[in-house]
């Protein structure tokens, strides 16, 4: 800048000193050092645009060293010499005809200044730099709140897939007491063969049917032998402890024990012989789905439970267990509902064109209908009582309550308390 400055300078002085010879009348020239143009390219002229024929960008100076109202375009270049010459490389310039032919009084020319270099500045004369103002550090941005700790959801209650109750067995017992597929139950108190169950669609056709046989002692009645038939094999069970007295296929069984798995198959299906107590054995049959078929002997009482049954394996049975569901006493077309439990009874009584499935035939046989309690035969039932009431609940106190009423009724007709055994 120091540089820059002392230029101007020199070119102020110039144009002075050429106008002090104009208002003097004096127009001689001076023997002037030839200008190295190059150095004033930056200052007056722009680095990229060459200087004019006299090694100058004259418009640069307008505004600087002339006037805004007069143009420097007329400035005798020739007036810089010795002003800004260098010690570079020097150029002739042009030279142009004298206006006056009378030789010029030679001027001593101006002394070449020595190129000034820019001085060293002197550091405790020259103001620092300002120290900028420290910038603080910026303040940490605020870390991401910690959020409070969320508990542990709590486990969720174990998912449990709901299942139904198992429905009540279908069942036969007593005196008899008939309990249908759909928890219903009644009571028939007549005397001979009867259809208690007819499934011909089992096991795709392969086809079940259970007969009892009901037989009328004194004031009561009872089921005294049931029968089974799978496919083409039949399993007769008569009631009464000692002789235990069964028949496979027509045939006196093996001698059973204990307990144990019996040599024999029902249709395919597994047998487990087992004693219960002092006065009651059974043999269970294993059918399909964990559904089970117990034919029980309490005293000489027979009883029969189907447990676990669905409606895949009976929903198409019939006979005295009615409709699967619905729990109608449906007549044998299948169309008819019957409202009268004696009536129903009688209905499905086996005819005599039906298969006999028990060895032999005894009792009551169709067409012959069923043998009914006499009138006598019930009042002699309400007035010879062996046992009280009070007595055979107590025998009872064990029984569910839906079959304590008829517990109580057994108890009560035979007189004895190990009927309470049955239910």
């Amino acid at each position: 800048m120091k540089v820059v400055a002392a230029t101007l300078l020199a070119l102020i002085a110039v144009v002075c000193a050429d106008g002090n010879l104009r208002a003097n009348g004096q127009d001689k020239e001076r023997e002037l050092l030839v200008i190295d143009p190059s150095k004033l390219n930056g200052i007056i002229g722009t680095p990229d645009r060459a200087l004019d024929s006299k090694g100058l960008d004259i418009s640069k100076l307008n505004g600087i060293i002339g006037t805004p109202n007069r143009a420097l375009d007329g400035l005798d270049v020739s007036k810089l010499n010795g002003i800004i010459a260098t010690g570079g490389e020097e150029r002739e310039l042009p030279e142009e005809e004298p206006t006056d032919p009378a030789p010029a009084d030679p001027v001593p020319a101006d002394p070449v200044p020595d190129p000034v270099s820019d001085p060293v500045p002197d550091p405790a004369l020259e103001p620092a730099d300002p120290v900028p103002d420290p910038v603080p550090d910026p303040a940490p941005e605020p870390a991401d709140p910690v959020p409070d700790p969320v508990p542990d959801p709590a486990p969720e209650p174990a998912r449990t897939t709901a299942v139904s109750p198992a429905p009540r067995p279908a069942s036969i017992l007593g005196d008899p007491h008939f309990t249908m597929f759909s928890g219903r139950k009644y009571d028939f108190h007549g005397g001979c063969d009867l259809v208690f169950l007819d499934n011909p669609d089992y096991n795709n056709g392969q086809g079940m049917k259970i007969h009892v046989r009901t037989k009328i002692s004194t004031w009561w009645s009872y089921v005294q032998t049931v029968v089974i038939r799978i496919g083409e094999d039949t399993l007769e069970v008569m009631g009464g402890f000692e002789p235990k007295k069964y028949w496979v296929n027509g045939k006196p069984g093996p001698t059973v024990k204990d307990s144990m798995v019996m040599p024999f198959t029902l249709g395919g299906h597994k047998i487990r012989f087992r004693v219960r107590s002092e006065d009651q054995f059974q043999f269970k049959i294993f059918v399909a789905d964990g559904q089970e078929i117990i034919l029980r002997s309490v005293k000489d009482f027979m009883k029969v439970d189907i447990e676990h049954h669905n409606e895949e394996t009976f929903g198409t049975a019939m006979g005295l267990l009615g409709t699967y569901g619905e729990g109608q006493m449906m007549a044998r077309d299948g169309r008819t509902v019957i409202g009268d439990a004696n009536a129903f009874g009688i209905e499905w009584q086996v005819r005599q064109y039906e298969p006999m499935l028990f060895h032999k035939a005894e009792g009551t046989q169709h067409p012959e209908t069923c043998a009914m309690p006499t009138e006598t035969q019930f009042q002699r039932r309400l007035g010879e009582q062996l046992i009280s009431r009070e007595a055979a609940a107590k025998a009872c106190i064990r029984v569910e309550p839906e079959d304590l009423e008829d517990c109580i009724k057994d108890v009560v007709a035979t007189g004895d308390e190990a009927m309470a055994g049955a239910f």
